[in-house]
């Protein structure tokens, strides 16, 4: 009987996230940080499905895409192949984070890749300024470790991020659940629906991914 078990390959503290650990298990890299699988593994399977979902019921052909929390790059990965002609746009505050995904998770070879260091939320109300930047889909995976980063959930932040987007533009929203249950992921989606008119829950094994727009789907 042979056993496989995840080799940890290499270990990072950022000022950030703490400790940071890239896994490889056959064959293939995952990332955790607070205890959290952030990029690969089970992470990159939602995300598959999230976005496959976006370009199925919205049939979505987006040209242009901003990744707040770029983490190692499982969305943009994702994102890249099922839009292959779409700029991407991916922030993210942890330079370990960027450097652990360019040399485990081909972060630096996703074609059409601005990679922009920088804290999303101060991004985003610095984009308010800037008319010209709109963006066919913005997905929101702010964490700190295993927490959700405060301001990415208020309203005014919700408000400026519906300002990114183009006129049928989607805003995808990534929500780790917890042992506290359902509650924080029904406040969540209240929270969507006071900005967005039509919010949707995509199923996924995992985390839920709400998906708000504000044009009626066809």
């Amino acid at each position: 009987m042979v056993f496989f078990f995840p080799k940890t390959i290499e270990i990072r503290h950022s000022s950030i996230n703490g400790q940071i650990s890239v896994v490889k298990l056959f064959g293939a890299y995952s990332l955790t940080a607070g205890g959290c699988t952030q990029s690969g593994g089970l992470v990159r399977s939602i995300w598959e499905k999230a976005l496959q979902w976006i370009k199925r019921h919205k049939k979505m052909d987006a040209k242009s895409i901003a990744i707040l929390g770029l983490g190692a790059g499982s969305a943009a990965t994702v994102a890249h192949r099922l839009w292959q002609n779409a700029s991407i746009t991916g922030i993210e505050l942890d330079q370990v984070m960027i450097e652990l995904g360019t040399k485990y998770f081909g972060l630096g070879k996703i074609p059409h890749l601005k990679i922009v260091k920088s804290d999303a939320i101060h991004w985003v109300f610095q984009q308010k300024r800037r008319v010209r930047n709109r963006f066919d889909l913005i997905i929101i995976d702010l964490y700190i470790g295993s927490q959700v980063t405060r301001e990415s959930r208020q309203d005014n932040f919700l408000e400026s991020v519906k300002n990114l987007l183009t006129t049928q533009g989607v805003v995808l929203v990534n929500h780790l659940i917890k042992k506290e249950g359902e509650g924080k992921t029904d406040n969540l989606k209240e929270k969507l629906a006071r900005v967005f008119s039509h919010v949707e829950r995509i199923p996924t094994l995992v985390n839920a991914i709400f998906a708000g727009w504000n044009i009626k789907q066809k």
